[in-house]
């Protein structure tokens, strides 16, 4: 078994943005409006156990990786990364109810992400803050450090609305504000 610093590997099996006047995902209520939506990565998906062709179109599939997650080819995985923008493009602005990001660490010297920061834009690719998803998750509990478990982080208590959601993960407080930055400069 490999041991990968906590800041050096990360990966994503599924992002959801959704509304819904109703409660919380994964209630079959919710509508989840990024289904099948065409999206970015920065930087590109390098870990070698999942990293595949179809990385472009995995997170938003609604599919949701069984197994072992970070050697499954379902899942998308970056090493060497401390922070990670994924950027959905919803086809047309929208209200955007709620958010969700299904991921896996408590193994291997792997991680829990200290920030998940959700960014939103309309027609322009003009960005702004939305959130703090891990924030916003905090009232539907946090994984604990260990052992190896898949968490989903997720909140239906978001107010705003776009075409474009940025999705940035972080891994080091003290770079947490090098996401916004990175945003900046990739968005706006």
């Amino acid at each position: 078994m490999s041991f990968f610093p906590p800041y050096l590997y990360h990966s994503l099996a599924t992002l959801a943005v959704v509304f819904s006047a109703a409660a919380v995902e994964p209630n079959p209520g919710l509508k989840n409006i990024a289904l099948g939506a065409s999206y970015t990565m920065t930087p590109a998906p390098s870990y070698a156990l999942c990293t595949d062709p179809n990385d472009r179109t995995q997170l938003t599939d609604g599919k949701e990786t069984e197994g072992y997650f970070w050697t499954q080819p379902s899942t998308v995985g970056w090493t060497n990364h401390r922070n990670v923008i994924v950027t959905i493009d919803l086809g047309r602005e929208q209200a955007i109810r709620g958010a969700s990001v299904r991921t896996a660490a408590g193994v291997a010297g792997v991680a829990w992400p200290s920030g998940i920061r959700l960014f939103v834009a309309g027609e322009d690719q003009q960005f702004r803050e939305a959130a703090d998803l891990l924030g916003l998750s905090a009232a539907n509990g946090f994984p604990a450090p260990q052992p190896y478990r898949v968490h989903r982080y997720w909140t239906d208590a978001l107010q705003t609305h776009g075409r474009y959601v940025a999705v940035g993960r972080i891994y080091d407080d003290r770079i947490s504000d090098n996401i916004s930055k990175l945003a900046r400069k990739l968005f706006g």
